[in-house]
């Protein structure tokens, strides 16, 4: 009937037409051969022939055709789909010969959708050369949105993205003429991605066939036990990788080229016009990756790593005189570092396209309102290094959310006193069970008649996030390093409930965080690592023990021969005040360590050191933090993204630094000094936070405000020399002395200008590795 010139003619017979054979189709899926193969061998052998028999190949193409020409209603599309799904459930034949015409159809709408991202290239090209001859200084259109929408990685010196602008400039809107032929609801871009969903459900249902031939031809062989082995060789036909079928190298070169030159225009909505083509190539890699996944790991749903993630920091194992729940971590934690697996050239391709088109994802990304994990582009769940912050952390809420789902959460009174927040909100909460900590905390401070809408229980944050620190609880020492952040204290165990408070503390910081809240609580990379479950480096060892540090740097430059003295794979540990040998391998302080074996050597004790010490410590703590947060939700962040949900933003206060600052050759009626204040007030938060951190090597404001600032040598407050040599130059800084030296300059626009500039394109941050 489809291939009537009468219904060819009118898109509404077509769309009648298509939904009545999708219902008449429905009953074609109970077709099911076996259930009449009880009986002998002979009819078993006829259901088998009746099998193989496939529909006409010239009535498939008619179904086909209709999703590749555009010749019915967005309903009559709907239909045609579900034809060709139920037909997919007819005998294999039939199913054969319907993905390999979808195939070759996609392979057709491939070459229209490659023509039409090729000429919105070429007048993207003459766009962009025209922007750079205007010397309109255009810089990719990141998914920053700007300077002021980014922070910069203490640790990494990588940007941030802490939002990004939600709507464009006038007068930005980009319009070219080509975008028509792919933004319209019939274009062949949008027929593309739609032929690739019906492909990928089709091969969903081959595979479970196969499945299910599978597992009866196995109960089968267990009667007839001689054709075991014909059964189990002849039991799953595998498919190839749908990248491997759609050979489309052409299309998505000329995609990542169009992409690139998108990153360059000023509209950061632009992308969404190649938003199909962009899902396509996420279908095609992404369902490749998926397949090989499900066929290696049969039990996907049990993982909790991210596959992105190395594993948790290894702490020595040794579980005697511990706890169960403590074993328990403490064995999931190996010493070895877990071998990285090669990945297939299919999935090194789609992760090299993720990395590159970063910015355009994360744009696609926050403009979508279909959530990460449920959308086309929920691989990337499982590569969360290609997401910007703000992308993470919405995806992070809404699981967080998901996990609540239809549980009905109640207040919780905490009633405390102001002078003891701690104590009393410890004993009120550490018998909770996670669940009870999950509810809204409604705060009473006795003896006060304020009524907590919401204000007392952001203050309770803060006042026990600062007494977290207390150096009565002995839970938390300050780095040697920065003097700004805190780690875990060793001589904790002087405190005999120490450990029940780091379980304490843990549930705090994960609860501040599951109920958006900030905290007031700063610690060293190695701590954040701990928590995420990555790695120690021995660049973390720098701001625990710099001195040791300054020894494995030693190490590492020379010869160990010039050490003058013997070094064996152990160290000593301070660990509730007792010192203790540790073997960091077995049978360790018997084996010489060599100049082939130092660089493990040098792995291995950091490790030990950064975590031996702290072991019990760290594990109630993490014990604690898991019981409201999982792990696996946790570790999408990196070091620096988990200090800002935690700490969220520095605000830094430019009066109370300018009362703590000092001057030398400049007084604080100087011309330039009136210019420097004046511009620092005009920065946004995230500027701030960059200037501090250039001058002081931290974004992080010291709890007790810029009068507590240390440098090198303890307090030091922050100071601005006057740079006599150049006002050409950019001001610089001396962050162990919190010094910046700031040049005479002429006028104010060119103080802010160059100061400007020294904190984006001069700050050196931590240095780290």
């Amino acid at each position: 009937m489809l291939n009537w010139s009468v219904i060819k003619r009118s898109s509404q017979l077509t769309d009648k037409v298509l939904k009545l054979l999708s219902l008449i189709s429905i009953g074609l899926t109970e077709v099911n051969p076996y259930r009449r193969q009880e009986g002998n061998k002979n009819k078993r052998t006829d259901v088998n022939k009746e099998q193989s028999i496939a529909a006409p190949e010239e009535h498939l193409k008619l179904a086909v055709q209709v999703l590749t020409s555009k010749s019915c209603s967005e309903e009559g599309l709907e239909d045609a789909t579900a034809l060709l799904l139920n037909l997919s459930h007819c005998p294999d034949p039939t199913r054969q010969l319907i993905l390999k015409l979808l195939l070759e159809g996609a392979m057709e709408l491939a070459n229209v959708v490659c023509e039409h991202i090729k000429d919105l290239l070429m007048e993207l090209k003459v766009l962009n050369r025209e922007l750079r001859r205007n010397s309109i200084e255009e810089q990719p259109s990141t998914s920053t949105g700007g300077s002021r929408w980014v922070l910069l990685d203490r640790f990494t010196n990588e940007n941030v993205v802490i939002t990004a602008p939600s709507k464009v400039k006038a007068g930005s809107d980009l319009q070219l003429p080509s975008m028509a032929a792919l933004v319209s609801k019939t274009s062949s871009q949008a027929f593309f991605l739609r032929i690739l969903k019906v492909i990928v459900q089709i091969r969903e249902a081959v595979r479970l066939a196969n499945s299910k031939k599978t597992s009866n031809q196995s109960s089968e062989s267990s009667v007839d036990t001689g054709n075991t082995n014909q059964a189990s060789e002849s039991g799953e036909d595998k498919l190839p990788l749908l990248s491997e079928s759609l050979v489309l190298d052409h299309l998505w070169e000329t995609l990542s080229a169009c992409l690139l030159e998108l990153e360059y225009t000023p509209d950061q909505h632009a992308v969404l016009v190649l938003q199909p083509a962009v899902e396509a190539f996420f279908l095609v890699h992404s369902s490749s990756s998926t397949s090989r996944d499900r066929h290696l790991n049969t039990n996907t749903e049990t993982r909790e790593v991210v596959p992105d993630l190395t594993p948790v920091s290894p702490i020595y194992s040794d579980n005697e005189g511990t706890s169960q729940s403590e074993a328990t971590i403490n064995t999931s934690w190996d010493i070895q570092p877990t071998p990285q697996k090669t990945l297939p050239p299919d999935q090194l391709k789609f992760l090299k396209f993720a990395e590159t088109h970063r910015t355009v994802l994360n744009q696609i990304l926050r403009q979508t309102t279909t959530h990460l994990a449920d959308g086309p582009f929920s691989v990337l769940v499982d590569h969360t290094r290609v997401l910007d912050f703000d992308v993470k952390r919405r995806y992070f809420r809404t699981e967080l959310e998901r996990m609540d789902e239809g549980i009905r959460r109640e207040e919780l009174a905490v009633h405390v006193r102001r002078n003891n927040v701690f104590e009393d909100s410890f004993r009120e909460l550490h018998r909770r069970n996670a669940d009870e900590w999950k509810n809204r905390f409604y705060i009473v401070f006795e003896g006060e008649e304020g009524q907590d809408a919401g204000g007392l229980l952001r203050e309770w944050y803060v006042i026990i996030s600062r007494e977290i620190f207390n150096p009565m609880y002995a839970l938390f020492t300050v780095s040697p390093g920065d003097r700004v952040t805190y780690m875990i204290n060793s001589s904790s165990h002087c405190n005999p409930n120490h450990l029940c408070y780091y379980k304490f503390v843990g549930r705090v910081i994960a609860k501040a965080i599951y109920d958006n809240k900030l905290l007031e609580c700063y610690f060293t990379r190695s701590f954040y690592k701990h928590i995420l479950g990555i790695l120690v480096k021995h660049t973390d060892m720098e701001s625990e023990d710099y001195s040791f540090y300054k020894g494995l740097v030693y190490l590492t430059e020379h010869n160990i021969a010039d050490l003058g003295y013997e070094l064996t794979f152990s160290t000593e540990v301070n660990e509730f005040g007792v010192n203790d040998v540790r073997d960091l391998i077995p049978n360790g302080r018997n084996i010489v360590v060599t100049e082939e074996t130092k660089l493990e050597y040098i792995r291995l004790v950091c490790q030990m050191k950064m975590t031996g010490a702290i072991r019990k410590q760290l594990n109630a703590f993490l014990e604690g933090f898991y019981d409201i947060i999982p792990k696996r939700l946790i570790s999408i962040f990196n070091e620096q993204e988990l200090e800002l949900l935690i700490s969220g933003l520095p605000n830094v206060d430019i009066e109370d630094l300018k009362a703590n600052t000092e001057y030398h050759k400049y007084n604080a009626n100087s011309l330039q000094i009136q210019w420097f204040w004046r511009a620092l007030r005009g920065f946004d938060q995230a500027d701030r936070a960059k200037f501090l951190q250039f001058v002081t090597g931290t974004s992080k404001v010291p709890l007790q405000g810029f009068a507590a600032l240390e440098g090198m040598n303890g307090i030091q407050k922050f100071q601005i020399h006057r740079e006599d040599r150049s006002t050409d130059r950019l001001p610089s800084a001396h962050t162990c002395f919190n010094q910046l030296d700031l040049p005479v300059y002429e006028t104010y626009d060119k103080l802010r200008t160059n100061l400007l500039k020294a904190i984006h394109e001069c700050s050196e941050g931590f240095g780290f590795a």
